[in-house]
């Protein structure tokens, strides 16, 4: 009973101690090869995958790596170079920088005698086997891969190196003993361990997540013919792998710590289903076969330390210098950020019917309060030229001020280039009569720019110190949405005064509309809007994958716990960011449509489906109703049932408990056009929410529960198919959206 403690004991103290080897060590001049070529910025895989074979630590590495990454191997052969060649360069990189490298023990009592084996003579034997299961593969009449019983072959002792690294005075100890009955190791390590390296190494493979074969030839090479036919996928391979070794050890190539030099040819002969000739000819040619394979591993390279630290140090520096620009890059990533925000919160703030002089005053707001900025205000040429031109002031967020100004000949900006400029006496015609104390001494002006001209500058108070040399990106993307905005609203204030002069406002030009297209001064607004949000999106897209790759990577490989929650909030939030920029560009550029005729009861039909599953309920109670003369309408059916479908969606979640009838009706709207109405009883919406109801990322609900993107698609959607979405709603009464949808192709 005691034994039997004694034994269960061994094998979990060997269990603890190999859970704690995260990797294999390498040969130090190995490693130097290795670290010499991954520190080149390009390094070139195939040199690489020269030094990766012949070292079971590298490939171990590079399998684990592959693993984690989710890249397999060819289904046909299984090639290393075509696995490195599909993982990323910096992935590579830092997995190898990550191993340590092997240190011959001291501590062991030799007596003045060399190690039984010693780590180079092992990894020449792995080296070795690894060859000669290639060639044995290459004679089997069953085609089997060879570039696997290569791997095998390499990785077959797995176990036995780890042994060595946990257990160097035991290792010696066990081989030893080996030595001196001239027999095997294994039989020896289950006396000392209560297992052997078989099932250590299978141990390891499986934790390191190495291919399924390579485990079992690890396990199995050792066992008879009983044991290798209950695993019938992986007996020619285990065989293979014994044969091999079996074959090495009778050559005497490198040192494998078992002293059994026995050649079984019939044997194997029989396993292999191999001719025996065949076996001995690859017996005598193996070392010719090896050496120039042992010269790879460069054992008879000298000042091997001084090497790897000046590789290492070459390292370091490269790793140095990619983190400093990651670093540089997450910083500049921060700062566009910031700049998206402002624009969301522009965007959030504003009306699609808001005049040049409401939307100034609402761009103001948002300036002084995404900037910190003190006393603001936008000045504008009025519409009536001249000497006047038009301000909006803010002093502070509650008080805000519009003031019809005198130019007297001044100068409107004092700066044409776009730049951040002090102000000067040029502008004391503005400050004399806004009759407001401006702090002149860190007050400020930019100009914005519509149509290529200067047409508005804003004028602000520092509360805080800014570098000069900074005052232009700190405001560079202020002021390009400023510049969008004005200018789109300016130049639809003029589309309206032209269109006044000569239309009129009045019945007339309403029954119109739907002749002469949804283009109104809003959709213009929204256009203004989407035409910028595309322009940041495209460019921050490449940034955000750089920013999100090397986060993932840094928090990888990062062993403080802050820094890695840090790194990790980093890709949600840029997560967050291209999920915002994929609802913008879906807005701001809608595939262009591709109309044909369509029923509008398949329209309705397929909207509901699509509504019921997007909302999760199943039994939407929806009645259609589609009067003569509304059958068909001329669009792209794909886009209006999206757009329609999120339209009964919004009404669906209207609905604060039970979801009731939605009611659709279609109907003829003249020759031209067909009126798609959806009504529902819902909670409704009060008038401040009714106008921004088709405004992107507006949303009634709590903040994080909504983009607010729906009915801001379906307009849009409606839009450049031709139609027009309005609608109409009163709290606590319910919402009627009318669709309206050309019938014919619009000449």
């Amino acid at each position: 009973m005691a034994d039997a403690s004694g034994s269960v004991g061994s094998s979990l103290k060997t269990k603890l101690a190999l859970s704690r080897l995260e990797c294999p060590a390498v040969l130090p001049s190995v490693l130097t090869q290795a670290v010499s070529s991954v520190v080149q910025k390009q390094f070139s895989r195939e040199e690489l995958v020269d030094v990766v074979s012949v070292s079971p630590a590298l490939v171990v590495q590079i399998l684990r790596l592959a693993a984690k990454k989710g890249v397999v191997a060819s289904s046909s052969r299984y090639s290393l170079s075509h696995l490195m060649g599909r993982l990323p360069a910096d992935e590579i990189r830092n997995a190898i920088l990550d191993l340590p490298v092997y240190e011959p023990p001291h501590s062991l009592d030799r007596s003045d005698e060399s190690e039984v084996v010693s780590r180079q003579e092992l990894v020449q034997h792995s080296v070795a086997v690894a060859c000669c299961a290639k060639a044995l593969a290459r004679l089997m009449v069953v085609g089997t891969d060879t570039n696997l019983a290569y791997l095998c072959g390499l990785l077959h002792d797995l176990g036995k190196l780890a042994v060595q690294e946990l257990m160097p005075k035991g290792f010696s100890a066990m081989a030893g003993q080996a030595k001196m009955e001239t027999s095997a190791l294994h039989p020896v390590e289950r006396c000392y361990l209560s297992t052997d390296h078989g099932v250590i190494g299978k141990y390891l493979a499986r934790k390191w997540q190495l291919p399924q074969t390579v485990q079992m030839a690890i396990w199995l090479h050792h066992s008879n013919v009983a044991t290798l036919s209950k695993h019938p996928d992986y007996a020619d391979m285990a065989a293979i792998v014994y044969c091999a070794d079996a074959i090495v050890k009778s050559v005497g190539l490198g040192a494998s710590g078992s002293f059994d030099t026995e050649c079984p040819f019939g044997r194997m002969s029989s396993l292999l289903k191999v001719r025996e000739q065949s076996l001995r000819e690859l017996q005598s040619s193996l070392p010719g076969l090896v050496n120039p394979v042992f010269e790879r591993l460069h054992l008879a390279m000298t000042d091997t330390v001084s090497r790897l630290c000046r590789v290492s140090k070459e390292g370091a520096a490269l790793l140095g210098r990619q983190n400093c620009n990651l670093a540089a890059e997450i910083r500049r990533l921060e700062g566009v950020e910031k700049q998206l925000g402002f624009v969301k919160e522009v965007m959030d703030d504003i009306d699609s019917q808001a005049s040049v002089r409401e939307l100034a005053e609402v761009f103001a707001k948002c300036w002084q309060r995404f900037f910190q900025t003190g006393k603001t205000c936008i000045i504008w040429g009025h519409q009536t030229g001249g000497d006047l031109c038009e301000a909006v002031l803010i002093e502070d967020l509650q008080n805000s001020r519009h003031v019809l100004l005198d130019t007297e000949g001044g100068a409107l900006v004092i700066s044409s280039e776009g730049d951040v400029v002090g102000v000067d006496e040029q502008l004391d015609w503005v400050f004399d009569q806004l009759d407001c104390d401006f702090a002149k001494s860190r007050s400020f002006t930019v100009p914005l720019v519509a149509n290529e001209d200067v047409q508005a500058a804003i004028i602000f108070e520092m509360n805080y110190p800014v570098s000069p040399s900074k005052l232009n990106t700190t405001f560079a993307q202020g002021v390009q949405v400023g510049d969008a905005l004005l200018s789109r609203a300016l130049t639809c204030e003029q589309q309206e005064a032209f269109a006044e002069d000569f239309l009129g406002i009045d019945q007339g030009v309403e029954q119109a509309a739907p002749a002469l297209g949804p283009v109104t001064q809003g959709l213009e607004l929204l256009n203004a809007l989407a035409e910028m949000a595309a322009g940041f999106a495209h460019e921050l897209n490449n940034p955000l994958s750089v920013i999100a790759g090397r986060a993932q990577l840094m928090g990888e490989n990062e062993s403080e716990e802050d820094k890695r929650r840090s790194l990790h909030q980093i890709r949600e939030n840029v997560g967050n960011i291209s999920d915002m920029l994929g609802a913008l560009i879906s807005f701001a550029e809608p595939p262009l449509p591709k109309p044909s005729e369509t029923s509008v009861v398949q329209l309705i039909e397929e909207a509901v489906q699509l509504a019921s599953y997007k909302s999760g309920h199943d039994d939407l109670d929806v009645a259609v109703e589609c009067a003569e003369g509304a059958s068909t309408v001329y669009v792209d059916s794909a886009q209006i049932v999206s757009a329609l479908a999120n339209v009964l969606v919004n009404s669906v979640e209207s609905y604060r408990g039970t979801v009731e009838a939605i009611q659709v009706v279609a109907r003829s709207a003249g020759p031209d056009y067909a009126d798609i109405v959806v009504c529902d009883q819902g909670c409704g919406m009060d008038d401040e929410t009714l106008q921004r109801a088709t405004t992107p990322f507006f949303s009634a609900k709590p903040a994080g529960r909504q983009r607010g993107m729906g009915l801001a698609y379906a307009a849009r959607v409606i839009q450049v198919n031709q139609g027009r979405l309005v609608l109409q709603s009163r709290l606590g009464q319910g919402t009627e959206v009318l669709i309206s949808l050309p019938k014919t192709e619009p000449i």
